[in-house]
């Protein structure tokens, strides 16, 4: 249902996708991302993050958006009726046609109000690093951008020669044990093995022991599923004793993006992994997108394994920055006092955590 708040103001949820689309699809191709449509969106909303919306604000010939997951705040907190916004797993936020200053400044009081009128207390956004998003924040209002750490790219504008070169050569050596252990990758176009994939996921997530974040729901992979048919594909990683590992790969336009993947511990022992971030890069440059996104370890340690892994494709790097927005500080400063109290053991340990408040007692273990 759309909300129209002015003449250039309205709100769109995903059970409005077509005129979603539309508004998307006017923009450059540069500024378009698998991460900002309503297919993606409904992930989340599956996954029972809250309830997606997308803010459109337009005057004359320029538009700025702001896609967003709102969801409600624990009464025990802020009192009855409060909300925050977050971007979902992944990247959001604002994208604009123009950079002009006053146009932002418009675009983003806008915004405010929007907020107000919804009673929205605060807002955390994971600005996407290919889009550079970052740039549509206008100086001196309520968002603070805030850069964290570099992700790393792969460059589709090379031939498949090219790209292997920059490999490290350990990467080079563990593809070729992987070919002659017998180990070979195919494109799951039907996702027939969907649910195998999904499994092994879950599976090396509690192996791992994984933080609450990473266990998906069945309905989100239900949507994953249908995502994946559309915008990717999903790979898989077959051995001498059958599948030994998955790959999701999400691409649209420019813009491709090494989604989620696990391996069995047979496939670890054969370098399945490797192997199937090789074939999904080939497989994104053969549908014309110009950069591939693989992001970064699941901490900020430069040792981290996962990153060291990804570091064994490239060495290009791009920044990634978070937004944090508080947009009624009396009511948000209440809920994290009273959470602090509550919590008076953890408080310390998470006052950096703007959104702390969502945190239950299960989720401060460990």
């Amino acid at each position: 249902m759309i909300s129209t708040i002015t003449d250039k103001t309205l709100v769109l949820s995903t059970a409005e996708a077509d005129r979603w689309n539309h508004i998307l699809t006017s923009f450059p191709v540069a500024l378009q991302d698998i991460h900002l449509t309503p297919a993606y969106h409904q992930l989340y909303e599956k996954n029972g993050d809250g309830e997606a919306r997308l803010f459109v604000y337009s005057s004359k010939d320029n538009i700025y958006i702001n896609s967003h997951l709102i969801r409600p705040v624990d009464a025990q907190w802020a009192g009855a009726g409060y909300f925050d916004i977050e971007t979902p797993y992944g990247y959001g936020g604002p994208v604009s046609t123009t950079e002009d200053k006053a146009f932002l400044l418009q675009a983003t009081n806008a915004f405010s109000d929007y907020c107000k009128e919804q009673k929205i207390i605060s807002e955390f956004v994971r600005f996407h690093p290919l889009l550079r998003n970052y740039r549509f924040v206008p100086a001196g209002g309520r968002m603070k951008v805030i850069p964290l750490r570099d992700y790393l790219t792969v460059n589709l504008q090379q031939s498949k020669e090219e790209l292997e070169m920059k490999y490290l050569p350990k990467n080079r050596t563990v593809l070729r044990k992987a070919e002659k252990e017998g180990v070979h990758v195919i494109e799951d176009k039907a996702t027939t093995q969907f649910d195998t994939f999904k499994n092994i996921y879950l599976s090396k997530m509690s192996e791992l022991g994984a933080t609450s974040t990473y266990f998906f729901s069945e309905p989100y992979f239900r949507e994953l599923r249908k995502l994946i048919q559309r915008h990717g594909r999903l790979l898989i990683a077959i051995g001498p004793q059958g599948v030994e590992g998955g790959a999701v790969f999400l691409y649209m336009g420019n813009w491709a993006h090494y989604f989620l993947a696990a391996v069995t511990n047979e496939g670890r022992k054969h370098g399945a992994g490797n192997l199937l971030l090789h074939e999904g890069i080939n497989w994104a440059r053969t549908q014309g997108a110009t950069l591939m996104h693989i992001g970064g370890g699941v901490t900020a340690d430069p040792k981290d394994p996962l990153l060291l892994f990804k570091q064994c494709f490239t060495s290009d790097q791009v920044p990634f920055h978070i937004g944090k927005s508080i947009h009624n500080e009396e009511v948000y400063r209440e809920a994290c006092d009273k959470w602090d109290r509550h919590f008076a053991p953890h408080a310390e340990k998470f006052s950096a955590i703007l959104q702390r408040y969502h945190f239950k007692e299960k989720d401060l273990l460990g």
